[in-house]
């Protein structure tokens, strides 16, 4: 049989909705980093969905901004709560963090393909029966087309 080769982290892939969940897959991929000497890069999806629900609300009349003024607020707050994020950790561990408007599973798998990512860390909600069918599964979309291994975090598996 043939020796395994070494297996190389270098470049680590942790998506965040900046639920207490995603926050908390951190400690999953922090610990991985140091062990192999990895980079982290934060990545968080401003959801396609959003901005439908944006237009929405705007074609009732309601006085909300224009849509790319509220695109450009809202990731102008996202990088500050991931740049707050990297400043809570070691920040040495981190690459930096990268914000992506579109489908989450998409635009992560694109993410992890641009950058050559070898480790997508993602938190799933375990959701089941009709909250699975209808919602769909951002992570489980993810291992199913990931072009790298993809480590699911659940949220019973995090220990305070």
């Amino acid at each position: 049989m043939k020796e395994l080769e070494e297996i190389r982290i270098k470049r680590i892939l942790t998506p965040t909705d900046f639920s207490e969940l995603s926050l908390c897959t951190l400690q999953y991929s922090t610990a991985l980093a140091r062990q192999f000497g990895a980079k982290i890069s934060i990545l968080h999806v401003i959801s396609q969905e959003w901005i439908s629900e944006m237009n929405a609300i705007q074609a009732f009349a309601v006085p909300i901004g224009s849509v790319e003024e509220l695109l450009e607020k809202k990731k102008r707050d996202s990088i500050e709560r991931m740049e707050e994020i990297i400043k809570k950790e070691d920040e040495a561990l981190f690459e930096g963090s990268i914000i992506k408007v579109g489908i989450p599973s998409e635009e992560i798998i694109g993410v992890a393909k641009e950058r050559e990512i070898d480790l997508i860390v993602i938190c799933t909600h375990g959701r089941s029966g009709l909250s699975h069918v209808f919602m769909g599964s951002v992570a489980e979309k993810v291992v199913r087309r990931s072009p790298c291994p993809v480590l699911s975090v659940r949220g019973q598996s995090i220990k305070e």
